[in-house]
């Protein structure tokens, strides 16, 4: 956690120099159980899927990160860049759909680790 914030009379008075107060620990833990929840449903189609597109954002600074994923069964395509800008182009064609698959849910895996948030989800 980089930055929270909440009204409550503990945080107006420590902010997080004694750690976050109780409801941002439950948010926390929600935010937790809700990640998993996606990750466990999302983990039983995932064999099933051909065709699929994907927009991933993250923030830094005034700045918004934008990933795009696009599987077409052999066909892998990721667009990058800065919202608003021209974005990178990377095509990759794979000799078998279930490695198109894997590499698709990989680099959808990274980006959820490295912060992205899917803005179908948001």
């Amino acid at each position: 956690m980089r930055e929270a914030e909440c009204t409550c009379a503990f945080f107006r008075k420590h902010k997080l120099k004694e750690g976050p107060c109780a409801h941002l620990i439950a948010l926390r833990v929600l935010h937790g159980l809700e990640e998993q929840r996606r990750r466990e449903e999302r983990g039983a189609g995932r064999g099933a899927v051909l065709l699929e597109t994907r927009t991933y954002a993250r923030r830094q600074a005034a700045r918004e990160e934008v990933v795009q994923l696009s599987l077409d069964r052999q066909r892998l395509r990721v667009r990058w860049g800065q919202r608003g800008q021209a974005m990178r182009v990377q095509s990759l064609v794979f000799s078998s759909v279930a490695d198109a698959r894997a590499a698709y849910f990989a680099r959808v895996d990274e980006l959820e680790a490295r912060g992205y948030m899917d803005e179908a989800a948001v």
